[in-house]
């Protein structure tokens, strides 16, 4: 049962990202400001911050990490964020996407494992069924595993960095 309830959560985190949001009491244009400072020299692999990013619009951003495994931003995992202001407190609303390859991972090694079986099953070969049947269960969790640890990542450094290298006081409890 706990096994189930794993997979069905990292399932609902690969396919429909949770959305976080943090608040401080600080104004806007200051924290625009120290997320840009975020992007400055820090986008090479031995840079102290690791994250590369940029303003897509006024008040809202993209940040991925720089990494020898993922190199290319589309195969990396990335985060959204966008800065709204009310009230007297400055809201971060963020969802972190992961990285398009291994969506394309997940579903081949759906299909691959499942036509994997059919022709198995077709041409009586135990060897081939065995190996789809491997493939059919370990390469989607393997997938998603690799995507809950990107976003994990991608998640704790955005944080640390904002908290520790910019100035941004943590943030305020929901």
């Amino acid at each position: 049962m706990g096994t189930i309830l794993i997979m069905k959560n990292l399932l609902k985190n690969f396919f429909y990202p949770t959305v976080d949001v943090y608040r401080y009491e600080e104004k806007k244009e200051i924290i625009i400001s120290q997320i840009a400072g975020l992007f400055n020299n820090s986008n090479h692999f031995f840079s102290e911050k690791g994250l590369r990013g940029e303003f897509t619009s006024s008040d809202t951003f993209e940040i991925s990490p720089v990494t020898i495994a993922f190199g290319s931003k589309q195969l990396s995992a990335h985060l959204t964020g966008k800065i709204t202001y009310a009230s007297g407190i400055t809201e971060i609303t963020t969802h972190i996407r992961t990285s398009r390859i291994l969506y394309l991972w997940f579903f081949i090694s759906l299909v691959y494992g499942i036509f994997g079986i059919f022709h198995g099953i077709q041409t009586y070969s135990l060897s081939l069924l065995f190996i789809a049947i491997t493939i059919l269960a370990v390469g989607p969790v393997v997938a998603l595993k690799i995507a809950n640890f990107q976003v994990h990542l991608l998640k704790s450094r955005f944080l640390r960095e904002t908290s520790r290298l910019c100035g941004i006081s943590s943030p305020l409890p929901q």
